[in-house]
Parts: structure tokens; sequence; C-alpha cells
């Protein structure tokens, strides 16, 4: 094994396009994909050859303001000795650099004995993956008993409420972004109904239309020409992966967001799609369409053992001893006391009534 390397700053060669879709098959290590939603001139490449074959190419931005370098890869697979080469490197560097982070890694648990000392790997997120049939009849027939009845009746509910409905496949430039628009309109709906933080902003969203004319797929379900659920997804070499979806609340009772979701599994089968990803977040209904759960892992490589400790004592240490938490501990201990002493007293009075 002989392994050879080479960095590109501030650029990711062209050259290095189609081999990165057939290196990882993921839509987050695509040239485009970064380049949309990060600085070009931040992006940086290092390449890895073993007996001059390519075997990898990991996308990294530098925050010289932090000590941190971020490979932007995602959903992908790297061995420790290809993580200890650019390790290596980019800390032989005169950049002052503490930690190296890498997210969303498909592989498990490091070996801690190559230097145990340097590196925490620890599970990070979840991906749900839908392994997609041949035909829309076998998906359906895989389906549980419950499944394929709710998903009928829901169908005839609509059809019976309404005289009917459309569904709706867009791909790549041809997708409108109004259709977009009104996706991300019914998902903030929603959200704020429910007194949670949006995840969405109008940076990102601008970046995923450009995005979305690479590799991606849109699917909305109309009533009387009214978009109620719709779904947007990415497509790498016959792979989907969702990127988010949602419905209009007050077409809730007729479970439009369901239907919407299981005609976009049909879709995606009768355009060859292999596999669905569902990607982060566990949620029932991911199972219920035969998703099954991968763990995914982060990485983090410090420069030295006495940084790793440090960030632990920040990370893990310092929170516990804060003012804000011991005073929310010693709270919520007074509150059992107090409560154990009011379930006390009622029993004691329950017992005297008794008497």
């Amino acid at each position: 094994m002989i392994l050879k390397s080479e960095c590109y700053f501030g650029n990711v060669p062209e050259k290095f396009k189609m081999e990165l879709v057939e290196l990882y098959e993921s839509p987050f290590c695509t040239i485009e994909y970064n380049k949309t939603f990060w600085d070009e001139n931040r992006l940086n490449c290092f390449s890895i050859c073993d007996n001059n074959t390519l075997v990898h190419l990991i996308l990294f931005t530098i925050d010289q303001h932090n000590k941190i370098v971020n490979i932007l890869n995602r959903l992908f697979e790297l061995d420790i000795k290809y993580i200890k080469l650019f390790s290596d490197f980019i800390f032989s560097l005169k950049l002052q650099i503490d930690k190296i982070q890498i997210n969303h890694l498909t592989n498990p648990t490091l070996p801690k004995q190559i230097f145990p000392l340097k590196f925490v790997c620890k599970p990070y997120d979840e991906d749900y993956i839908i392994k997609l049939p041949s035909s829309n009849t076998e998906y359906f027939s895989s389906l549980s008993y419950h499944m394929r009845n709710h998903t009928q009746n829901y169908i005839s509910k609509i059809e019976r409420t309404f005289g009917g409905y459309s569904f709706q496949f867009y791909e790549k430039s041809d997708i409108p972004e109004s259709v977009i628009d009104k996706i991300f309109e019914m998902s903030y709906l929603r959200i704020s109904h429910k007194n949670v933080k949006w995840g969405y902003d109008t940076s990102y969203i601008e970046s995923l239309k450009d995005y979305l004319k690479h590799c991606g797929f849109v699917s909305v379900l109309k009533i009387n020409g009214e978009i109620v659920a719709g779904l947007i997804m990415y497509s790498i070499k016959n792979n989907f992966f969702f990127e988010t979806t949602s419905s209009k609340p007050e077409y809730d009772r007729n479970n439009v967001g369901h239907t919407c979701f299981y005609l976009s599994i049909m879709s995606c089968i009768e355009h060859n799609g292999k596999e669905i990803h569902l990607l982060w977040g566990n949620s029932p209904y991911k199972q219920r369409f035969l998703a099954k759960r991968k763990q995914l892992y982060s990485v983090t490589v410090f420069r030295t053992p006495l940084i790793k400790l440090k960030s632990k004592i920040y990370q893990d240490l310092l929170p516990v001893l804060s003012p804000n938490y011991i005073y929310k501990l010693l709270k919520g201990e007074v509150r059992k006391i107090l409560g154990q002493r009011a379930i006390n007293g009622l029993r004691n009075l329950m017992v005297n009534k008794k008497i």
C-alpha cells in the first residue's frame, strides 16, 4: 500500500466532479452542493490515492478564528488510515489548527489504539433507509396490513371528499420556484403552530433552489388545483435523499401528508430508485414506510491530548458547574421534595378519613 496525497487550497478541481459522485454517491459530497452552500473560495480539496488509484476526495474548510478544520463530506465512509493521513497533513501546516471535525460518517466507532489520546468518535444522528423493490406492487405488498389498509382508505377518502386529486413529480430545472416556496410556507406554518424554532432561513432556501436544478426532485399533491402537501428531495445515482416534507395543517384530517409521501415513494420506484434516504431524525412514520435505521458517527481529531482535555472540560464539565445549571438542579430537587411531601400528606389524609 502506497498512499499519495495532494491538496488544492481554495479550489475543488472540476476534474473531480464525476469522481466525487462515483466515490460517495451522496448529494452532500458533490461539487455542486458545496459550491452552492459554501463560499467557493473557502473550499479546499484533499485527494488520496492508494497505489495510483483515487480512493478519497476530502472537501474541507479552514476556520482559523476558531482553530478548526471542518470536513464537508457527509454520509460517507472514511477509514482510520485516511483520517490519520489527512490530520497529520493539516497539523503539520503552520495554521495553528486545534481540531478537525467530521460529521455523518457511516462507518462505526474507530479503533482507539491508533491514536487514543487525540480523537473522539461518538454516535451522531442517524439515517433511515428504504430499500426499494423493482415495482410499486411489490413495495405495497411489503407494507403491513394496517399500513396498506390505511393508505388505501386515505386515498379513497380524498377522492370521495374532494372528487379527486392530482399528483405531480417535477425534476431539476423544471421545478417551479413557486412550488418550492409553497412547501416551505407550509413547513413554516406547521412549526409556528408548535412554538418551535423553524430550521430554515432565506439564505438556505435560495441556495437550495439553485442546488435542486442539478439533482433535485419535488413532488406535490393538489386538491382543486391547490398544493396541499409536498416533498423536496435529491437524487444521486438512483438513490433519493429527502430534504423536507410538509402539508397544510387544515388538511390534516384528510391525511394528505401521508398520501403525498406514499405517492412520492412510488414515483421514486418508477424512476428506478434503489434506496430512499430519509436522513436525520427519528419519527415513527419512517419505520411504517419500511425505513431501517442506520447509525451515523462523528469524529473529532485534536492536535494534542492537552487540547482534547481542555475541550472536554469546556464542553462537559463547565456547563455542569455553571450557576444556572446548579440553580435548575436545586430547583428540581426542591420540587421533588415538596412533591413527595404533598403526596405523603394526601396519603395520610386519606388514611385518616378511612379511620
